[in-house]
């Protein structure tokens, strides 16, 4: 009669081992996951980006600048698939992260020519803004300037050196107090909130 209660006692906490087990491997399943997802969202992101500009800079490619483009212009163009939009009845984009993506004109010689073009991304979380605010997108291919800030940048141009404030920060190609890439520790010290904002400057 003993000997069958300890058998039995040992089962139970052989059982409760193995739960545990079962426990840590599904908590690390998870937050693998979800880091996995994170990854994915950040890299789509970034396609969702040069398919934007290599897109763009191909439809206005005969013309003088940039004037009239907008998030309308990008789908009436074909340019990002019907997926990327908010709905059939809006021209809303929609980034991987559920935030919003806008396309202007922009200032590139002087603030009104619009020979250049902001592209902006809305709510994005902190470490995807670190991470595309760090990477480097190849600023031979026309991006001169990219920046994490709390509002719009009307006179940020080409030839820019790049620069850090109160509201975010800045980096222009060849710039020389800021360069492209965005360093990581500028990228961390700048992208703090949950509704971060990354903007793209190209011609």
């Amino acid at each position: 009669m003993k000997k069958e209660i300890n058998q039995n006692g040992r089962s139970m906490i052989e059982m409760l081992g193995v739960l545990a087990i079962i426990g840590v491997l599904s908590v690390g399943g998870i937050a693998g996951y979800s880091k996995a997802m994170q990854k994915y969202r950040v890299n789509k992101t970034a396609d969702q980006v040069a398919q934007i500009i290599n897109g763009v800079r191909t439809l206005y490619s005969g013309q003088k600048n940039y004037a009239g483009i907008n998030n309308t212009v990008l789908r009436k163009a074909k340019i990002l698939p019907e997926s990327a939009f908010e709905s059939s009845s809006s021209n809303n984009v929609t980034n991987p992260f559920g935030g919003g993506i806008f396309i202007y004109g922009h200032g590139r010689k002087t603030v009104d020519d619009k020979k250049a073009v902001e592209l902006s991304i809305y709510d994005i979380p902190e470490d995807a803004c670190i991470e595309l605010a760090s990477q480097d997108w190849g600023a031979g291919e026309g991006l001169y300037a990219v920046a994490v800030y709390n509002s719009s940048i009307r006179d940020l141009m080409e030839g820019c050196s790049g620069f850090e404030g109160n509201e975010g920060v800045v980096g222009c190609a060849g710039g020389s107090n800021i360069p492209l890439p965005i360093p990581v520790d500028k990228a961390i010290s700048h992208c703090k909130n949950n509704d971060n904002s990354i903007y793209f400057f190209f011609y």
